[in-house]
């Protein structure tokens, strides 16, 4: 029986450079709060300040169920997506092993000026998570293979990035791996997106006068 082996930080070049690009997205440097929220060994976040140098200020915030690093919170990272204060980020990166489509739901809710880092990595045979399909209003006949929405599992990943609010042109790296298994890292970026807006952004009051976020 073939097995799958998850490996972390494979193509570090590609995710290292993509890491590279959304901090200097924010302008000059300056102090910058990224939310790792799949932080493992914490590699690539090491390997991006290097490359960044001294004149950026990068603060990490480390989140991972498996508390692989001194210092991460060992946490269900959606749980705490739903309950932190998301304001204060920069960047959240979300380096998932699948479709994090629960943990990008959040942020675009709660965080919708932050820069948002993906990994997605479909399964071997490309199933579509329910919620996308729902967001979207699709509904497959009840007599269609389970390959028919599978087969534009790319195109409906970006519809659904679009109706969450962001532009999906910052496709970054594109990868097909042994097996035919595809791998997709990119920026996030809010529509109508700039620096100065970003840091500009205040959360929503909500009802009896406190803010949201």
């Amino acid at each position: 029986m073939a097995t799958t082996v998850k490996t972390d930080n494979a193509h570090t070049p590609s995710k290292v450079g993509l890491r590279v690009m959304a901090v200097e997205m924010l302008g000059a440097p300056r102090r910058v709060s990224v939310l790792d929220a799949f932080h493992g060994h914490g590699q690539l976040w090491k390997l991006t300040a290097a490359e960044l140098g001294e004149q950026w200020d990068v603060h990490i915030f480390r989140t991972d169920h498996q508390e692989r690093a001194a210092g991460t919170l060992k946490i269900d990272n959606a749980r705490l997506l739903a309950v932190i204060d998301l304001t204060r980020f920069d960047v959240i990166d979300l380096d998932a092993y699948g479709w994090p489509t629960d943990q990008l739901r959040l942020v675009a809710e709660r965080a919708p000026h932050a820069l948002v880092l993906t990994t997605r990595i479909p399964g071997m045979y490309g199933r579509i998570p329910n919620v996308i399909i729902d967001d979207l209003g699709l509904v497959a006949a009840h007599d269609a293979p389970a390959s028919l929405l599978s087969s534009i599992s790319e195109e409906l990943w970006e519809a659904w990035l679009y109706a969450l609010g962001y532009d999906t042109s910052y496709l970054v790296r594109y990868e097909a791996t042994a097996g035919g298994m595809v791998k997709r890292y990119e920026i996030c970026v809010p529509r109508d997106w700039s620096p100065e807006r970003a840091a500009g952004w205040i959360p929503p009051v909500a009802p009896g006068g406190t803010t949201g976020g």
